[in-house]
């Protein structure tokens, strides 16, 4: 009964791209972008000193892996992490968001925040291996598709806003 059951378990770190929740400080990626576009109303500070470092992966790179465990789906579930070969400290992150907005902005670190773990490396070896599969897209082409995005959502939201005010 149970070898009908086909799955497989993706453990996907740091996904970020178009559609994320930008409203709040979970996510690294969204949070920076963000302080980018409202840059200068508001400050551009990077949580810790910018040496942590994180696994990120663009969601179009993420759909495809998942989409290629699909077709492999089996029993036992087939556990492969799903991240990217390349590791980013925050800093680097920080400095792409910044010339991805094409802004002057200074970057300031506060080393009062939290931080969460030194890193998160997941060895990607076996879903390279199984699914011929390897994240693709460039961190600074990534973040400016969901740069764009974003700004285009904090702008009709503004926008919006503006409207209700006024009526």
């Amino acid at each position: 009964m149970m070898e009908d059951c086909r799955s497989d378990i993706a453990r996907i770190f740091n996904a970020y791209g178009e559609y994320c929740e930008y409203e709040g400080t979970a996510q690294v990626v969204p949070a920076l972008i963000r302080k980018a576009i409202n840059y200068p109303k508001e400050d551009f500070v990077v949580w810790g000193d910018g040496s942590r470092t994180r696994n990120l992966i663009y969601i179009a790179d993420c759909v495809d892996a998942l989409l290629k465990m699909e077709k492999k789906a089996s029993y036992p579930p087939l556990v492969l992490n799903i991240g990217n070969e390349k590791t980013t400290t925050i800093r680097e992150l920080a400095e792409t968001v910044v010339k991805v907005s094409e802004k002057e902005i200074p970057i300031r670190y506060d080393i009062s925040k939290p931080v969460g773990p030194i890193s998160r490396i997941p060895d990607t070896q076996r879903a390279n291996t199984v699914l011929g599969w390897r994240a693709q897209t460039r961190l600074e082409d990534g973040v400016k598709r969901a740069y764009r995005w974003m700004a285009a959502q904090i702008i009709e939201a503004s926008a919006s806003q503006m409207t209700r005010q006024l009526a």
